[in-house]
């Protein structure tokens, strides 16, 4: 056991291989459910964001929470890789379960939800504009620019006097995680991941530097700034991401203590409800989730390991939660609304990994260059694998 004055290093021993990244993508899935369930079923705004100063909400903090660990099981990953194979595998990651999801609301979702509003489903399938086909293509490529379907959630208390009937508002944040793979994509070619870790730091900067220099001066970095961040949403995923990026890079600078996760906690904690959260509490954020899931016990680092439904949780959550509000499951009461809406997104997020997810990462040592893949020894090493779901 490892004591609480006493944390293991990174790059030592001291407890047992294996981490609990799954458990903790697992409770953040279940947060945004949490946050969502607010605005989607008519009950307000998530209170969080009324006490966090409007900072964020308790979803937002979770999502944060994903990137500051997939930035570091993704860059621990990209450093045992060639660039070609390791792209296929987050291709296969990614894309085929967000592929499915598309579908699945504009093919079942939207028919049932417009049925229910309209008493037909005459014209559904023919829209010229804004309609289903129109929904699954033009988000094909990750980044969404057709939030809705004309006719499908068109009541719900979720922008409600807006017009807005967003059928799944959580895939905003995949464009960032792809980017953020791109970003380690391009680091791999550089061979910053390997013996030119020190240059990282001072790439980030250059190329930060760059973007905000040339913004004003030539438009199309202007566009590219605003693309990249989406408003004020970017920083804070790409921070979050990059914070989990460093620790795997330096392993054996980072050390993972109980009393240093506790800090960081009250750190998270006081930027959330007296301000400056964006920053500081991002960066506290971030090492207190990756403390947690080295520090702790054998048991919960067995819980996601293997089979990963967080994925899925958050991309079906949003679209079982608008259907259920329209339903009247909200008319029951917050709680049982939340439960009803947990229940049915597990079983949808298990199907989902069952026929879509596992499936397609079976593909990944089949894919182009899997022959040029580095040994799995090379890898960064820590005291944590990553978790077979999630290579």
């Amino acid at each position: 056991m490892v004591s609480a004055t006493q944390g293991p290093v990174v790059a030592g021993g001291g407890r047992p291989p294996g981490n609990a990244f799954g458990l903790l993508r697992l409770v953040m899935a279940a947060l945004v459910i949490v946050s969502h369930g607010f605005p989607i079923g008519g009950f307000g705004e998530d209170p969080m964001y009324g006490w966090f100063r409007e900072q964020t909400d308790l979803g937002g903090v979770a999502v944060l929470g994903f990137f500051a660990i997939s930035g570091y099981l993704i860059t621990r990953s990209g450093s045992s890789s060639a660039v070609v194979p390791f792209l296929w595998r987050r291709a296969l990651r990614i894309l085929p379960a967000f592929w499915v999801v598309l579908v699945v609301v504009a093919g079942i979702f939207g028919p049932i939800s417009y049925a229910a509003t309209y008493g037909r489903l005459d014209g559904y399938w023919t829209m010229d504009g804004g309609g289903p086909l129109a929904y699954v293509t033009r988000n094909s490529g990750v980044l969404i620019t057709e939030y809705g379907i004309k006719g499908v959630f068109v009541g719900s208390p979720y922008g409600a006097g807006a017009g807005v009937d967003v059928v799944n508002g959580s895939l905003w944040s995949l464009f960032f995680e792809v980017l953020c793979y791109l970003g380690v994509a391009a680091a791999i070619v550089l061979g910053l991941l390997r013996g030119r870790r020190r240059f990282v730091v001072a790439a980030l900067t250059v190329t930060l530097a760059l973007l905000l220099v040339l913004q004003p001066v030539v438009p199309i970095f202007g566009r590219v700034v605003d693309v990249l961040t989406l408003g004020a949403a970017g920083p804070d995923l790409y921070l979050a991401f990059a914070c989990g990026g460093m620790a795997a890079l330096f392993p054996s600078r980072v050390r993972w203590q109980t009393w240093l996760a506790v800090v960081a906690g009250a750190v998270t904690l006081g930027t959330l409800l007296l301000g400056g959260f964006k920053g500081l509490g991002t960066v506290a954020l971030s090492y207190g989730v990756l403390a947690a899931a080295h520090l702790l016990p054998a048991w919960a680092r067995r819980i996601g390991a293997v089979n990963d439904v967080s994925y899925g949780i958050y991309i079906y959550a949003w679209p079982v939660a608008m259907l259920l509000e329209q339903c009247g499951f909200a008319r029951a009461g917050y709680l049982p609304y939340l439960a009803a809406t947990a229940v049915l997104t597990l079983a949808l997020a298990v199907g989902s990994w069952v026929l879509v997810e596992r499936p397609a990462m079976r593909l990944k040592s089949r894919g182009p260059g899997a022959r040029r893949n580095r040994p799995a020894g090379v890898a960064l090493r820590g005291p944590g694998a990553t978790p077979r779901a999630m290579t």
